[in-house]
């Protein structure tokens, strides 16, 4: 049997940190995911990635040539704001 040492106050906050920052990251592609999803359902594709995102949805969902409904506009996670 191995044994570990208990562990203090300050690394099990730091743990805790991780712990909550790596749940902010996983809700966060998540939501990246299904934008790029919605927006492949009407033929417009954005590369994988964070900041493509930040830098061609609103463009894209601005551009009145495009089919997006008019309710798309209003997700405010669409919004280069809602993915940083």
């Amino acid at each position: 049997m191995r044994f570990v040492p208990i562990k203090n106050i300050e690394q099990q906050a730091v743990l805790s940190l991780h712990r909550v920052r790596l749940g902010f990251v996983k809700a966060r592609t998540a939501q990246a995911n299904q934008i790029r999803g919605l927006l492949g359902e009407y033929g417009l594709i954005v590369p994988q990635g964070i900041a493509y995102l930040a830098q061609r949805v609103p463009p894209l969902i601005e551009d009145a040539c495009n089919e997006l409904p008019g309710l798309f506009d209003r997700f405010p996670i669409v919004s280069s704001r809602g993915l940083k």
